[in-house]
């Protein structure tokens, strides 16, 4: 689990689009909000559940690299060809 404050730090270190850092920050925010109103049995599980939906980002992510790498890959091939 990465504390809120570290997704602040990263907003504010990496993220230079100001939809991605409006976006972030409302994120965060929710979920600390919803985190102050569960008990610990509830936290653990809704813990659970941030680790499963960041493991399907990781593998939309590391898809759309491949789709990426392949499409430029296809094009430096095409234009060395000509």
């Amino acid at each position: 689990k990465i504390p809120a404050i570290i997704w602040k730090k990263l907003a504010n270190s990496y993220l230079t689009h100001t939809e991605q850092e409006k976006v972030l920050a409302e994120s965060v925010e929710c979920e600390e909000t919803l985190r102050e109103t569960l008990n610990e049995k509830q936290k653990e599980q809704f813990a659970l559940c941030g680790e499963r939906r960041n493991e399907l980002l990781m593998v939309f992510e590391k898809e759309a690299f491949i789709r990426g790498f392949k499409l430029g890959a296809r094009m430096a091939v095409e234009v060395l060809s000509d």
